[in-house]
């Protein structure tokens, strides 16, 4: 193959490009100033989300007991899991787990999504909590295995940042 015969489809291709370029500068024309105004808003951000979430899911920790257990005892893996989720209407919404073990995960995620919330009219509808897993072996007397616990402040934003 001839490297001449080569040089010149190339060269074509560049004096094609070359040659439309002006063309799609001008195809722009003028901006018309009739045109509406557009109003662009933002939705700012709700800030912290609330740790109180058994004053707007009353029966969470029953609820959440009832559902894992059973997942606890199978896979026996202590450990904390942050749980962050929206509240729009009485419906749960963006449901997202952080830390914790693994396999916890999926179940926990599921179960939240199961729970009975009422909306209580407030405009932060953002909650987080922290769900602890015992281990069986670790468990004296009637301990639970699955616990809600409020998350402290501090821990937010710690997990926020991380």
């Amino acid at each position: 193959m001839n490297l001449n015969s080569m040089h010149y489809p190339l060269s074509l291709l560049g004096l094609s490009v070359a040659a439309l370029l002006p063309l799609s500068s001008q195809a722009q024309g003028p901006v018309d100033s009739r045109l509406d105004p557009v109003n662009v808003t933002a939705i700012r951000d709700i800030g912290a989300p609330r740790v109180d979430v058994t004053h707007t899911c009353p029966d969470a920790a029953a609820s959440l007991k009832d559902s894992l257990a059973g997942v606890v005892y199978r896979m026996g893996e202590p450990g904390e899991m942050k749980v962050d989720f929206q509240l729009k209407g009485n419906e749960i919404e963006s449901v997202t787990t952080k830390g914790g073990p693994w396999g916890y995960r999926q179940p926990v995620r599921r179960a939240v999504r199961e729970l009975n919330c009422v909306n209580d009219g407030q405009t932060n509808q953002k909650f987080s909590f922290l769900v602890v897993f015992k281990h069986a072996d670790d468990l004296s007397g009637r301990d639970e295995v699955v616990a809600l616990r409020e998350a402290p402040t501090q821990a937010l934003a710690m997990a926020k940042s991380e």
